[in-house]
């Protein structure tokens, strides 16, 4: 094992700032001297896993969360614009006033523990901004967008090579592979690893693990109550996803499982990730690991990423089919 655990983070203030507290909340006030705390850039032009829109130019064409949400908004917010109005004289509120205003409610309430915003709209209005939330991160990140999947595919390559301790190969495509090849920044020996990113980019890597128990198709003005999909669950403040590997006794042989768990929760693997559905929810690693190679063969990611939608390729719902040349 490596003298000191490698903890990365991207250079986004905010992620780098959690990263920080989190290594002297779990190291001690010492932690500096017992880990190294590898900063990804986030810039254009450079690869990023842990925030892959600046290896995948296409990736922003793609924002279908952010139009669905507009229609919600005009359903959910239409009584509180109403409302509101009413009451102030000599600006005319617009939607994008109302959903700004709505906002300020959890962002108080997750710095200050309280806000008085909070109870300005309804239980229904609230509802209605929970839905919102998952239209937006399932429509931008997740199982509704076609770039969804490429784009969370270079965190998949990176797990698979941390978990069968083999360097990446030069087939990559989010990654740094200047630093992925280089075990001083990416080892493949530590017991932990703990990679902090940005909410968009777990459901991108969610995604890409085929999780298809979030896979939900959600409709721009109709919520389903029964939706597995709520962005409130799956990426609240501090959200974090745990892949634990563990070794069971099965007779007298000694196999290697996966337990996947999001907020603390376990989530029960199954077929959708090649897995044998399992009352305990744990996976065989080894059938895991085969059917994320599958995945990453199916991804598409320099077609998705870097090609021509409608020359060379078309979108089938939220599938990239390559276009047949003569």
């Amino acid at each position: 094992m490596a003298e000191k655990p490698v903890i990365r983070t991207t250079s986004s203030s905010r992620v780098l700032d959690s990263s920080r507290y989190w290594t002297l909340g779990f190291f001690g006030w010492d932690a500096t001297e017992k880990m190294h705390l590898e900063v990804l850039t986030e810039a254009d032009g450079q690869n990023n896993t842990l925030e892959p829109k600046y290896a995948c130019p296409n990736g922003k064409d793609f924002a279908f969360g952010d139009d669905m949400r507009k229609e919600w908004q005009k359903v959910y917010l239409k009584d509180a614009l109403t409302r509101w109005q009413k009451n102030i004289q000599g600006l005319n509120l617009t939607m994008e006033d109302m959903f700004n205003i709505i906002q300020v409610c959890p962002f108080e309430t997750a710095g200050m523990d309280y806000s008085q915003f909070c109870s300005l709209f309804t239980k229904e209005e609230w509802e209605g901004f929970e839905y919102d939330g998952d239209l937006k991160f399932q429509g931008n990140s997740g199982f509704m967008n076609p770039m969804a999947k490429p784009m969370g595919i270079g965190y998949v390559q990176e797990f698979l090579a941390r978990l069968s301790n083999h360097s990446l190969s030069s087939d990559g495509t989010s990654q740094n592979m200047t630093l992925d090849q280089n075990q001083t920044y990416f080892p493949l020996d530590q017991r932990l690893y703990a990679d902090f990113t940005h909410d968009n980019a777990i459901v991108n890597i969610l995604t890409a693990f085929n999780l298809t128990q979030l896979s939900d198709k959600l409709e721009a003005t109709k919520p389903n109550k029964d939706r597995r999909f709520r962005a409130s669950a799956i990426v609240p403040f501090a959200s974090r996803v745990a892949l634990e590997v563990m070794e069971c006794q099965q007779g007298k042989k000694d196999d290697l499982y996966i337990r996947m768990k999001i907020n603390d929760a376990v989530v029960p693997l199954d077929e959708g990730q090649g897995c044998e559905k399992r009352p305990d929810g744990l996976c065989l690693t080894s059938a895991f690991a085969e059917h994320l190679r599958k995945g990453i063969k199916t991804s598409h990611f320099d077609l998705a990423c870097f090609g021509k939608n409608g020359t060379d390729f078309t979108l089938t719902g939220a599938q990239i089919r390559a276009n047949q040349t003569a």
